[in-house]
């Protein structure tokens, strides 16, 4: 899509030619400020515009603030392309419309919305998007069905414990045995492989979304009840990740997903393989998932719930056994590594705990929190912020390691002009999502408002208050605010089709992006994103780039489950 630039359209002034110093850039969220809580933009430019003044102006013309640019919080570096970087907060600003922040009379003009509950719509956006994904089934969108042929997927184990999980080391059943793990979703966008640990940890936070707020997602005006079904979906699959007691499932499909093609046009649909390993981190996301589901579900399908039990307990127990090891696939490089089991097995057992009463898992819960500590990372294999937030009632260490965690992230955040928490790198706007989750998580475990900074921030920079003005979830009501060209298949295929609720990867290291960019034909600094990115992080909106516009399913989880613990804590 041509992107339109200049002052007509709230001077963002895309220019593929670089930043000239009379450009000023209001760089906001996109989507909107919820009313009650902390609201921020920032005025960038190459020009030191101390002492300008400015206002915000409602609908009807009434002059809500007014204030004057103070000095610039942060200049030129690796986290900014501009020199200058000056801050609005404007948290009085509570009356809910769409108002106009302008600078100097008129010189400079931005659009900002303030509403009771603007994030519904991007949660239906993300939930649509999660349709997109299913595999095996007509209920999809966008594409026809693809992969019934996942009914009778063909078993590979590895041939050698004591070896690596190198490709070589897989090898199919001696009696040619299938299993039919039909269904679930595609993990990424750009392929249509079934990784087990990340459905889990999908379903695990689309079912603790619905359990914080059930009445977020039955308001029909409002977040889609469909909510359920989902994670309903994602249970389905989870339930056949253990068919016996031979093989415990881990992922369908290796490395035959090279080439662009829509899920029915796969050749290899009917003849895929399924790879079996008793994988501690993976069945204790499984069994976590299972739990919270029996739990969610106990009186809307008591059945379905006392399924998912029974599942949930023979899965954690198996995965103890002395057999069970670490298990993934490896081509050159990992596929879905996560060799930390800990957290997930904290978390396993706490949701156990919490489902049967069993005191057994509350001690295995507290000797995994003592045991694993604190991180100093998070990400989707490193959940130990979140584990240590469920025990911290019952254990009274876990507050100790769930703080060292969060307050690293919150000092990372202040040293830079966007307040974002970690490194960056590939899918590290996902983990920033859990770590903004985290604070409202201890919002919730303590009533303290202690991080509501962190929060915004990453919640702001998720939907536009960023280098590029973009918001990283595709919308196509923000238009040319919003993400476009994925590198997704649906939609690089389907170029007519707007990705509706494609929770992109982000921006990357600038090293990293190089290394993982060598092969794409155009020549990216012509990109209207280039002039924005610097020596230290670098985003492309660009199908080409899968660092930059990929998407994962766990990404569209980790958005949906900030986006109600917001709307949940926040506007109250």
């Amino acid at each position: 899509m041509k992107r339109v630039t200049g002052a007509a359209f709230c001077l963002v002034c895309i220019l593929v030619s670089g930043i000239t110093a009379s450009d000023i850039y209001v760089r906001a969220n996109e989507v909107g400020y919820l009313q009650g809580a902390r609201k921020r933009a920032v005025v960038a430019s190459q020009e030191d515009l101390t002492g300008s003044s400015w206002q915000i102006v409602s609908e009807d013309g009434a002059v809500l603030l007014t204030g004057e640019l103070e000095s610039r919080v942060h200049g030129k570096g690796a986290h900014s392309p501009f020199a200058y970087n000056h801050e609005v907060l404007f948290c009085d600003v509570t009356e809910a419309g769409t108002h106009t922040f302008v600078l100097e009379d008129g010189a400079v003009e931005k659009e900002l919305t303030v509403s009771s509950d603007p994030y519904s719509s991007v949660v239906n956006s993300l939930l649509r998007w999660m349709k997109v994904q299913r595999s095996g089934t007509e209920e999809t969108l966008d594409r026809e069905v693809g992969h019934l042929g996942d009914s009778a997927v063909f078993v590979f184990r590895q041939k050698d414990l004591d070896k690596t999980s190198e490709w070589e080391n897989w090898v199919e059943d001696e009696e040619s045995k299938q299993v039919d793990m039909k269904g679930g979703w595609y993990t990424t966008g750009g392929d249509f492989r079934k990784f087990t640990n990340i459905t889990a940890y999908t379903t695990y936070y689309l079912l603790k979304s619905y359990e914080k707020n059930p009445s977020l997602f039955d308001n029909a005006d409002g977040f889609l009840g469909s909510i359920l079904d989902e994670a309903r979906w994602g249970l389905q699959y989870l339930l056949k990740t253990m068919p016996d007691d031979e093989d415990f499932i881990i992922q369908v499909g290796g490395f035959s997903h090279r080439g662009t093609r829509l899920p029915q046009d796969d050749r290899y649909d009917g003849r895929r393989n399924a790879y079996s390993a008793f994988s501690p981190p993976d069945m204790a996301s499984t069994s976590a998932a299972l739990a919270l589901g029996a739990s969610v579900f106990a009186e809307i399908d008591p059945d379905f719930a006392q399924e998912c039990k029974e599942s949930a307990q023979a899965i954690y127990a198996r995965a103890l056994e002395d057999d069970a090891q670490n298990a993934w696939m490896e081509r050159g490089y990992a596929l879905y590594k996560d060799d930390t089991e800990g957290d997930n097995f904290l978390i396993a057992s706490m949701e156990l705990y919490n489902l049967t009463g069993d005191a057994s898992y509350l001690e295995r819960a507290k000797a995994y929190s003592d045991d694993i500590q604190s991180a100093w990372w998070n990400s989707w294999t490193a959940q130990n912020m979140m584990g240590h937030s469920l025990i911290v009632d019952e254990h009274e260490p876990a507050k100790e390691y769930f703080m060292a965690d969060i307050n690293h992230f919150y000092s990372n955040a202040q040293n830079n002009v966007w307040g974002f928490p970690m490194d960056y790198g590939n899918g590290n706007l996902y983990s920033s999502k859990q770590i903004a989750t985290a604070g409202l998580r201890y919002y919730q475990l303590t009533g303290e408002n202690k991080f509501e900074e962190l929060i915004t921030d990453v919640l702001n920079y998720v939907h536009g208050l960023n280098n590029w003005g973009l918001s990283f979830i595709a919308l196509e009501e923000l238009g040319d605010h919003s993400v476009q060209n994925m590198n997704v298949f649906v939609y690089r295929l389907q170029t007519h089709l707007f990705p509706e609720g494609v929770p992109v990867l982000g921006p990357s290291g600038t090293d990293e992006h190089a290394s993982g960019s060598v092969w794409i034909l155009d020549d990216l600094t012509t990109n209207f994103c280039h002039p924005y990115n610097t020596d230290g992080v670098v985003f492309y909106d660009h199908m080409d780039d899968y660092m930059s516009t990929g998407a994962r399913i766990d990404g569209a989880a980790d958005a949906i489950y900030l986006l109600t613990l917001v709307t949940t804590l926040m506007a109250e």
